[in-house]
């Protein structure tokens, strides 16, 4: 599946919530995105996804994969795998 938030809906809350409605479908996931694409990288690291390797594909290209921690924080303080990230 590939997902994106168009340039002029970026910074208004739209990747937050596409990613809070993934996560409450599918607690445990992991992506991938060129690592080239500093904005979704520096969105995943702000919201606490785990960095877990970098990888080129055949063609050349680096790409960054992403996952969700094995037990993550919520804004409460409790733990639990199917949280939602702040």
């Amino acid at each position: 599946m590939r997902i994106g938030v168009r340039i002029k809906n970026q910074r208004l809350g739209v990747g937050r919530q596409l990613l809070d409605f993934m996560l409450a479908g599918y607690p445990k996931l992991s992506l991938e995105v060129s690592s080239d694409n500093e904005k979704a990288v520096g969105f995943y690291k702000k919201v606490g996804l785990e960095l877990t390797e970098y990888f080129t594909t055949k063609d050349g290209v680096e790409f960054a994969k992403f996952s969700t921690p094995e037990e993550a924080e919520m804004s409460d303080g409790s733990t639990d795998s199917s949280c939602k990230f702040e």
